[in-house]
């Protein structure tokens, strides 16, 4: 539920020499027939925080939905995650590809990465520790695990955000079979 029990799942699992996998959402995954063998955390609606750091940042739960971080900046007035209201995975998950549409990825808004390794130790990495390119950071290949976010985004008018955000979900609605079972964009 939290980065705490997150942290302890972690150090007994090393110290069982149990393999540990991680999911967000689940979206854009593709587990094996065979199955996996260990121990398999899913961090959707878990570290669930939102909260307004100041008047351009904001700190994001990793398992807070894309969604829900986008409306969240928008509500207070913070513009530039607003195509991130579409996209079906968490913020964790976001961050750790560079989750990005119409122009917009994660790498603009994050300024630093709150992470745990598989040994349980917390890491907050910079923007540029991150290393962001195109659906890819510094995270992949290693054991960091997002466990939250800060974004710095400028203020805008709500209004505006909240019509930008509309249009995004209408071009999704006219260009993607949202009401079909999906694996995502790959």
């Amino acid at each position: 539920k939290n980065g705490k029990e997150l942290c302890e799942l972690l150090k007994q699992s090393a110290l069982l020499d149990c393999k540990t996998a991680i999911l967000g959402a689940g979206t854009n995954i593709l587990a094996p027939d065979e199955g996996i063998s260990g121990l398999v955390i899913c961090l959707k609606e878990c570290m669930d925080q939102l909260e307004q750091v100041d008047d351009t940042h904001i700190r994001v739960g990793a398992g807070v939905s894309m969604a829900r971080a986008a409306a969240f900046a928008a509500n207070c007035g913070l513009s530039g995650l607003e195509f991130a209201h579409g996209i079906p995975g968490s913020v964790g998950g976001g961050v750790y590809m560079n989750a990005g549409a119409y122009d917009g990825e994660m790498a603009n808004v994050v300024t630093a990465v709150r992470t745990v390794d598989s040994q349980g130790n917390v890491k907050v990495l910079s923007k540029d520790e991150m290393c962001f390119g195109y659906r890819k950071t510094a995270l992949q290949g290693s054991d960091l695990i997002v466990t939250a976010v800060t974004v710095s985004m400028p203020k805008g008018e709500v209004s505006e955000i909240l019509a930008k955000m509309a249009d995004f979900i209408q071009r999704r609605i006219s260009k993607q079979p949202l009401e079909l079972p999906s694996a995502g964009s790959m």
